[in-house]
């Protein structure tokens, strides 16, 4: 399990972010459309490459665990390790819990070039998909990389250390406005399930993702299938 001590969570979080930033290495091709099940991620000449882990595990650490099944949560992005992209400059976030705990977790959004986290609040899930939204004022710069982290508070045999340790998932996103052509093809249908299916060939896998569970798209089930997660 990968864990942070909560006392100095910020400094670790930025220091594990910094250290990201430097693996972000090109990617030479991706699978085709037919193989992914319809979701390509964009720019495949200058994709990038970045750690990431979506779904947590099982085990101990200094005596401390979180109380969560493995696998029981899951951040709801593609199992390929890329930057994934975004064409709304106010993106939302998707989790997958099994659980029924009302134990908050802790969601971070970071720019790993600054020291102070973009947002960081509290979050209880329910079982099935969850939805994390940012606030209106907050607007991601075109072609940066950020970082997002949902931190899992542990138990410890110690209940004094059981506040400081976190089990923490990681992902990314980047905020690319859509290209004129993509924008022409999404005004010229009014069927959600489209337009899902149009950013997804597109490679805007948030776009599709909200598209597809704020419309209860049909689609969704496929979108999840081509990147090995499930409802």
């Amino acid at each position: 399990i990968k864990w942070i001590n909560k006392t100095k969570n910020l400094k670790n979080l930025f220091v594990y972010a910094f250290c990201l930033s430097f693996l972000i290495i090109p990617l030479g091709t991706f699978a085709s459309s037919a193989s992914l099940g319809g979701f390509v991620a964009a720019d495949r000449a200058n994709a990038k490459k970045v750690a990431q882990r979506r779904s947590i595990g099982s085990g101990t650490r200094s005596g401390c665990k979180n109380t969560f099944a493995k696998n029981s949560i899951t951040l709801m992005v593609p199992e390929s390790k890329v930057v994934h992209k975004t064409s709304n400059q106010t993106p939302s976030f998707y989790l997958r819990s099994a659980n029924t705990s009302k134990t908050p977790l802790n969601f971070s959004l970071v720019n790993p070039e600054v020291s102070k986290p973009v947002i960081q609040k509290s979050v209880t899930l329910s079982p099935g998909i969850n939805k994390i939204e940012l606030p209106d004022e907050i607007k991601l710069v075109a072609g940066k990389m950020y970082l997002w982290y949902v931190a899992i508070p542990a138990v410890c045999e110690n209940s004094a250390d059981s506040p400081q340790y976190q089990d923490v998932l990681t992902s990314s996103v980047e905020f690319t406005p859509a290209p004129h052509d993509l924008k022409n093809l999404l005004m010229n249908t009014e069927n959600e399930t489209e337009k899902a299916k149009i950013y997804a060939e597109n490679g805007f896998w948030y776009d599709s993702l909200e598209a597809s569970v704020d419309h209860k798209s049909t689609f969704l089930k496929s979108l999840l299938k081509s990147v090995n997660l499930t409802i």
